[in-house]
């Protein structure tokens, strides 16, 4: 049961902060004026915990309700620490290993608080396994749990390899303003927004990530290449701009390359009654 409510509040989590989490919770979250912060923080935390409670209602005990809160309130503490250094120190909103931590700390902490027994031991009979066994353990895991496992990767393949394209876009190209923005000078718009709708750019990438980890489940990959071609065909005009080109392809690896080892991961556990 224990491995169940982990993967539960996991998935809580990738849904609060990638799918709840408003642009409006955001500026209140990083508002210069501490009260807004705490509010906007608190409030964000507030959503994870009840999304919690929502997904592990049918395992609730006084126990787990009371380590739902402990990671609710861990959950808040890590997020208002974060907006603290994002607040005194600008630039660090754009710091991609403060954005990876952050993720790592949360899910992390979770693991640690519903530690079961044995768990290690599965960890490790799990990391000497030959390498075309490893599946075969997952396929061992009741459906539910290959289910939720497959849920945490695909939010994580289409809106957190999302965020991450665009916190590492946006440092390299507001790195050369760090001074200038943690002293909270403002930058001028154009430096970081481009042509076209808003979130267009955020919008298509979750677009072509789930259009490639589709692909794959459904024994297409040759369609693929599709993608790029689209992708190349929309944005021919700009390709006379170098640093556009080499950040076109940059993203596009790291968006491929994401969804397809997702995409081959969700394969493998068969979650997909066909």
């Amino acid at each position: 049961m224990n491995i169940r409510v982990i993967l539960l509040l996991i998935f809580a989590h990738m849904v609060s902060d990638f799918l709840l989490q408003s642009n409006y919770i955001v500026k209140l979250r990083y508002s210069p004026e501490s009260g807004k912060s705490l509010r906007g923080n608190l409030l964000h935390a507030l959503v994870y915990f009840m999304v919690s409670l929502a997904f592990i209602i049918n395992y609730m005990s006084v126990q787990i309700f009371f380590t739902a809160l402990a990671i609710g309130a861990f959950h808040f503490l890590v997020d208002y620490i974060k907006s603290v250094l994002a607040i005194k120190s600008p630039f660090t909103k754009y710091s991609l290993s403060i954005f990876v931590v952050d993720q790592v700390v949360h899910m992390a902490f979770i693991i640690f608080m519903l530690l079961p027994k044995g768990f290690k031991a599965y960890i490790a009979a799990f990391s000497h396994q030959d390498v075309r066994d490893k599946f075969a353990v997952f396929k061992n895991m009741e459906y539910m749990d290959r289910l939720l496992v497959s849920g945490i990767l695909i939010i994580a393949a289409l809106w957190g390899t999302g965020i991450f394209i665009r916190i590492f876009f946006d440092h390299i190209k507001l790195k050369p303003y760090k001074r200038a923005i943690n002293m909270n000078i403002k930058i001028r718009e154009d430096l970081k927004e481009t042509d076209g709708a808003p979130d267009g750019g955020f919008i298509i990438g979750i677009l072509e990530r789930l259009f490639i980890i589709c692909s794959i489940l459904l024994d297409l990959p040759q369609v693929i290449g599709f993608v790029l071609a689209t992708k190349s065909i929309a944005r021919f005009k700009r390709f006379d701009d170098d640093e556009f080109v080499e950040l076109f392809i940059i993203g596009s690896f790291i968006s491929f390359i994401s969804a397809i080892i997702v995409g081959v991961i969700v394969k493998g556990l068969s979650t997909i009654p066909y």
